[in-house]
């Protein structure tokens, strides 16, 4: 038998953790001392904290492990957890490379003194679906809106909400238009307010990922930040998947105060290759 220091220094595990392991019998002592309550471990016990080790090392939780040494599971569940372990550990090595683009093309972004040359600062996120009054229509232009909100501000006003809050423009065109733009116009709404006229209320859908960067400015001088996000999806290994859309977060006060969102769904690159048939 060996004192639990002794199976400890051997194990290369601490005293801590072989306590901690018995508390979840995971690894029990083969025998404790009646009087002092001292463990003792076996010497073929270390073969069994190595296989503990091993499985704590793929990963695995303490739960799992637990289910994994207890036996009771059969061959087949085995390999699905393992299976299911694989796919786990290749999404995070995915994720981690992804994250490890983003990082090089932001170092690429940083001139010799340190400072970020480009004000844009791009991010990944979703983005929940939101009940919205929406209009939708071909307009001359990306900065004259006029029309969509002769229909949609008496709307707002015939149930009380304000003008001034955020909305979204949503642009359906496949490719750039310099004319000619199919735009959706999207304020968001408390539910069960019925549609009327040309304001439908609806779901704007969700996107599972969007490139985002936010611009501090006029809306017309807002190009910039659709190049960071160009630059951006380029480097990263993205490509678009849907309409863009300016979420106008703050218009109050005069122009360069604005503060407007680019979103772009996108999707990466090998996904892309493999199921898209743009």
């Amino acid at each position: 038998m060996l004192k639990i220091g002794e199976f400890s220094r051997l194990s290369r595990v601490s005293v801590r953790m072989l306590r901690h392991y018995d508390k979840l019998r995971l690894i029990r002592p083969a025998h404790v001392d009646d009087d002092s309550g001292y463990r003792y471990y076996a010497p073929e016990q270390l073969a069994e904290l190595n296989r503990l080790l091993a499985l704590k090392d793929l990963g695995f939780s303490l739960e799992e492990i637990g289910r994994l040494m207890r036996g009771g599971l059969s061959p087949e569940q085995v390999v699905g957890m393992l299976k299911l372990r694989h796919a786990e550990l290749r999404r995070e090595l995915d994720e981690g490379q992804a994250r490890l683009r983003r990082v090089e093309t932001r170092l690429n972004e940083m001139d010799r003194q340190g400072e970020i040359a480009s004000p844009y600062a791009v991010v990944l996120k979703r983005v929940e679906p939101v009940p919205v009054a929406s209009v939708r229509a071909t307009m001359p232009n990306y900065v004259d809106m006029t029309v969509l909100w002769e229909y949609m501000t008496p709307f707002l006003r015939g149930h009380g909400l304000s003008v001034d809050a955020g909305h979204v423009y949503v642009y359906h065109d496949p490719e750039y238009r310099d004319a000619e733009i199919d735009t959706e116009l999207a304020v968001p709404v408390p539910e069960g307010i019925p549609s009327a006229g040309r304001v439908t209320v609806t779901v704007l859908p969700g996107l599972e990922c969007a490139a985002a960067t936010v611009h501090r400015g006029a809306v017309a001088e807002v190009y910039g930040a659709y190049a960071a996000l160009g630059n951006w999806m380029g480097a990263n290994g993205y490509r678009i998947c849907g309409p863009n859309r300016l979420v106008v977060l703050h218009r109050a006060g005069p122009p360069r105060d604005h503060v407007t969102e680019v979103l772009w769904p996108v999707r990466p690159e090998s996904v892309a290759a493999g199921g898209s048939k743009e």
